[in-house]
């Protein structure tokens, strides 16, 4: 009974998060686009860690109906942008210099698939 007790409050603390999260559509969710045996990687970040911004590369995602999710460590949604438009390099920049120093998840969506990664901004 004792140990019942004692994992209570732990068992309310992550059901109610869960729900919570089922209730947001822009929670943050992690599907691996890459096969065991594929080299191909879905995007990349650099520099990493960032001061003010990024470059984001692609060649995987179309650019056309691309997302960009960024989430702090938490899992709030701290960056929406609704369309990413690719250069001819199939690249872009983004500015972070509004985020405090931390680590945060970029997330790019594209239809049904999602990649994430993890940055550290100075």
């Amino acid at each position: 009974m004792r140990y019942i007790l004692l994992l209570l409050p732990f068992f309310v603390f992550f059901t109610s998060k869960i729900d919570l999260q089922k209730s947001e559509k822009t929670q943050l969710a992690v599907t691996d686009l890459q096969d065991e045996g594929s080299s191909k990687k879905p995007f990349e970040l650099y520099p990493n860690p960032v001061i003010n911004q990024f470059t984001l590369k692609s060649s995987y995602f179309s650019d056309a109906q691309l997302e960009l999710f960024i989430f702090d460590v938490s899992g709030k949604l701290v960056v929406k942008i609704d369309k990413l438009f690719l250069d001819d390099d199939q690249s872009c920049r983004v500015d972070i210099s509004q985020l405090s120093s931390g680590l945060y998840f970029i997330q790019l969506r594209s239809g049904n698939y999602s990649a994430t990664k993890k940055i550290y901004k100075t």
